[in-house]
């Protein structure tokens, strides 16, 4: 296999076109109420694509084999990390407030425990209860900063939830491969 260039490499110039690239795919958010949902997943990742296809091909290339070899994991992460659990959160978005998916997506630490428990038998670490902590007191602060919880069970705060198991699994995945 061919050694490929490391990011790190890069010239500031490089850095400053990377995060140019990753601020313009990031930008659809902007115009999320004029398209919908799932049509905004679909084109931010093509453009994204049509962004960095032509910096990865080349190491793509060179590692088809080894992409080959793990073609399933490479699709489950995809699923699960981009095509699921973006999509929902867009869809949960036009369904629900902001503010209830910022909450319930602050719960993610806690599933990610539980999944890795759940599916790889793995234990919590003092890592992961610093991080469940954090994630407590985030949800606190923003639970004590509502008017009202009236407005918690919406048909977006399932989608919220599903997305957010989606993105355990991804995190799970990712971690055991």
């Amino acid at each position: 296999m061919s050694q490929t260039t490391p990011l790190t490499s890069a010239t500031p110039m490089t850095a400053i076109l990377y995060a140019l690239i990753a601020t313009l795919c990031w930008a659809g958010k902007v115009i999320s109420g004029d398209i919908p949902p799932l049509a905004l997943a679909f084109w931010r990742w093509l453009v994204a694509t049509v962004f960095i296809l032509p910096f990865a091909f080349h190491a793509m290339y060179h590692q088809r084999q080894l992409a080959k070899q793990h073609y399933l994991s490479i699709f489950l992460l995809a699923l699960f990390g981009v095509a699921t659990y973006n999509s929902l959160i867009y869809i949960a978005l036009n369904e629900t407030m902001a503010v209830n998916v910022a909450i319930l997506q602050s719960t993610s630490p806690f599933v990610i425990v539980v999944l890795q428990f759940l599916l790889l038998g793995q234990g919590i670490t003092k890592l992961q209860t610093i991080a469940l902590m954090m994630s407590s007191l985030g949800i606190a602060i923003i639970l004590l900063g509502q008017q009202t919880t009236s407005s918690l069970f919406h048909t977006g705060d399932l989608i919220t939830l599903l997305a957010i198991f989606a993105w355990g699994a991804y995190s799970v995945l990712y971690q055991s491969k």
